[in-house]
């Protein structure tokens, strides 16, 4: 059977295109892994593959076929078809391994991807293995590329050097400097920190804006402080003024209208405030029984609820919140009944004094004397609270001198 010179062509052609596949596939293969053994079974289907190309060119002559009783078309057809597939999906297939393989240039290209700058030096302080940004950034000062340690030691030392590790290249750009050992090799690396370099400059200037201002508020805080004192102390100045010419009227009129019954009475309010304007209001505290009698020569009746207790400091700061307290009642409350509650634990004291005037109008200023007793109190580790929701409170919170004694015996 004979058959067209133009099919015998094609069946050549697709035979060529076979062998070129399996040549194709043997020269990737043998550079991927350097391997002849792993290559020798494609070397053997190239090999087949170019001895029948040979084999059914040769045999055709005149545009008539004789190999036909040896090696039918339709074999030769298989075979050409069977083994460009095979080809095509080794490549794939080889390629997929690529990826996945570790090789040296696929170490490199990933080190070269790299934004950090990486190189490993040997024993003798070679360059071994250098990526692109490490080998961009020393030769943009050296000029060249660096082949040993000490050539990148002298690139570094020609770049500005903000703080320790750090190092400022003619870009402006700040790179962190750090080494370590891999085995028997020493890798150098230079991080890109310029972001963070400049955010912590940034953040140390803040710190320093901060500082100044919280320095200027303190300064405006304590002339605040000194004007508040100053303010609060024209404002009770005022006020004892306001008290002593309203007394000095009272008293004359009592005077005029022969009414001496009530005399006592103001001279005693009149006597509470020169003592305020003058300064000269006694520092150490009444007895009981002195406090007793001042209350009932300013009109004003004491309900003691409680024991006074033994401490000497305590019941001073006691009597001394008990007179404020019946001083206020009367200038600044109209009241006449002063109601004084003491309680005790083991710690503490616990002291509560109101009246029954009238009820501040407006929020509570503390003046001479209650601004002296809260020192007093707060100098002795108290505490001292003021309330005016429900009419004038004054608590006192007092620490008990024996009161770690007394926990220890128990």
């Amino acid at each position: 059977m004979y058959s067209s010179i133009a099919f015998q062509s094609g069946i050549n052609g697709l035979l060529f295109i076979s062998v070129l596949s399996v040549f194709l596939l043997l020269i990737y293969e043998y550079v991927s892994v350097r391997n002849i053994k792993k290559c020798a079974p494609d070397a053997v289907i190239f090999l087949s593959l170019v001895l029948l190309i040979s084999y059914v060119s040769g045999s055709a002559f005149n545009g008539k076929i004789n190999y036909e009783m040896i090696i039918p078309q339709s074999i030769i057809i298989v075979i050409s078809i069977v083994f460009i597939i095979y080809s095509a999906v080794r490549l794939v297939l080889e390629k997929r391994k690529n990826k996945e393989r570790l090789t040296p240039n696929s170490v490199k290209e990933a080190l070269d991807n790299l934004n950090s700058g990486i190189c490993f030096i040997d024993e003798n302080s070679r360059i071994v293995l250098m990526n692109y940004a490490m080998g961009t950034l020393i030769s943009s000062v050296l000029k060249r590329y660096p082949q040993t340690l000490s050539e990148i030691n002298d690139a570094l030392d020609l770049c500005e050097k903000p703080s320790d590790n750090l190092y400022r290249f003619d870009s402006g750009a700040v790179w962190q400097l750090s080494k370590s050992k891999a085995g028997s090799f020493t890798q150098i690396s230079l991080n890109n920190v310029t972001e963070l370099f400049e955010a912590n400059r940034q953040l140390e200037a803040e710190n320093e804006r901060l500082a100044k201002t919280n320095e200027e508020i303190q300064r405006m805080l304590e002339r605040l402080a000194d004007r508040i004192r100053e303010q609060e102390t024209l404002s009770l100045k005022m006020q004892i003024h306001h008290d002593i010419g309203t007394s000095l009227i009272r008293i004359s009129k009592l005077i005029n209208e022969s009414e001496f019954e009530d005399i006592d009475k103001e001279l005693a309010q009149l006597e509470s405030a020169v003592s305020y304007f003058s300064n000269t209001k006694p520092e150490s505290a009444p007895t009981l029984d002195e406090m007793l009698i001042k209350a009932e020569g300013m009109g004003v009746e004491i309900k003691l609820s409680g024991i006074l207790p033994d401490e000497k400091a305590a019941r001073e700061l006691i009597l001394t919140a008990l007179g404020e307290c019946i001083t206020n009642c009367v200038i600044h409350a109209n009241g006449n009944r002063v109601y004084a509650e003491i309680s005790e634990n083991p710690k503490k004291y616990t002291v509560t004094i109101t009246n029954n005037g009238e009820k501040p109008k407006e929020k509570i200023t503390e003046g001479g004397g209650l601004s002296s007793l809260r020192k007093r109190v707060e100098n002795s580790d108290g505490e001292m609270l003021i309330s005016s929701e429900n009419g004038f409170e004054l608590r006192l919170i007092l620490n008990k001198e024996n009161a770690d004694d007394q926990n220890n015996c128990c």
